[in-house]
């Protein structure tokens, strides 16, 4: 088909329509604004009164991953070999955050379990079903964990690595606008190949015997593989 050319002063008359159709998705600033960083940070804030006392339990007991940016967690560390960061300036998440997908993360480390948190409060524009958070975007929180658990355990001895095989089973429905708890750690290690166990979870369950008992909504298994050292 030949392409559709449309005027100015028409895409201002559609602009009105599109907002309200995509929401604050259509409203989210360009990354390379300097406003998104600002209002990341604010809407990180606006949250943190109203979360339960959980969160601010695993916070006052465990170190953040990154002490440079504890609130936007993909923005702080050094990225690169040796580093401890995976995410680069076009990160995912810096857009996904901005456009209100989330609320409030802090990614944090227990070295004596050798796991990785993320404590976060979904957002209402990520459903599914009406109510429920999209089976996709737990996926993403499942894999993007599995990443921390390596990068934080792995990465700095063996270099990079990339997600081969992630598998979900997705145990009970995920409310949006809800405060939830993703740990990941590491099963085992052979090679080149890094398996890594991930939970979205109850935090008050875990913040209280480590989980057990609590409501599970999603797990998952994922494989690593170190990159070879030419790649």
């Amino acid at each position: 088909k030949p392409p559709i050319h449309i005027s100015m002063h028409a895409a201002r008359r559609l602009l009105p329509r599109v907002s309200a159709r995509f929401g604050s998705l259509a409203r989210a600033p360009s990354r390379a604004c300097p406003a998104m960083a600002s209002s990341a940070r604010a809407a990180s804030a606006s949250t943190a009164s109203t979360a339960p006392e959980w969160v601010g339990e695993l916070r006052d007991r465990l170190k953040p991953r990154f002490a440079d940016e504890p609130n936007l967690y993909w923005k702080g560390g050094e990225i690169g070999k040796g580093g401890r960061q995976v995410h680069g300036e076009d990160s995912v998440f810096g857009l996904l955050h901005a456009a209100g997908a989330f609320h409030d993360p802090c990614l944090l480390v227990d070295e004596a379990k050798q796991q990785v948190l993320l404590t976060m409060r979904t957002g209402r524009d990520t459903a599914g079903h009406p109510g429920i958070t999209h089976g996709g975007f737990t996926s993403l929180l499942l894999d993007e964990m599995a990443g921390q658990a390596y990068c934080e355990f792995v990465q700095c001895t063996r270099g990079p690595g990339v997600t081969a095989n992630l598998t979900i089973d997705y145990c009970a429905p995920l409310p949006t606008e809800s405060h939830v708890l993703v740990v990941a750690g590491l099963r085992s290690v052979d090679g080149r190949k890094v398996r890594c166990d991930v939970r979205v979870m109850d935090g008050a369950a875990y913040a209280k015997d480590g989980g057990e008992g609590g409501t599970i909504f999603a797990k998952a298994a994922a494989l690593f593989v170190v990159l070879a050292k030419d790649q």
